[in-house]
């Protein structure tokens, strides 16, 4: 009496697509706001373009400087699977 052994191995595959939709709230935070006046003030005769009754005009440079953080906050959905290969 003879007696085989037989094995067989087999794979399956399926391809799914999954998508999760994803809504992003963003926010800004703003630090302290600081004014600094860099180089000197100028002064000079003439009318100021605005009011026209100045006569002389102090004019000084300023640089204003706002930290801002950025973040965001993510909300997920609920996932939606679809099997679009099977093989």
């Amino acid at each position: 009496m003879e007696c085989y052994y037989f094995e067989e191995k087999r794979l399956a595959r399926q391809i799914f697509d999954i998508s999760v939709p994803v809504s992003l709230v963003p926010q800004v935070r703003a630090g302290e706001v600081r004014v600094l006046g860099f180089g000197e003030p100028v002064l000079r005769r003439g009318r100021c373009g605005r009011c026209g009754r100045a006569r002389a005009v102090l004019t000084q440079n300023i640089r204003i400087e706002i930290p801002l953080e950025f973040s965001a906050d993510a909300r997920l959905g609920e996932a939606c699977i679809q099997n679009i290969q099977r093989s």
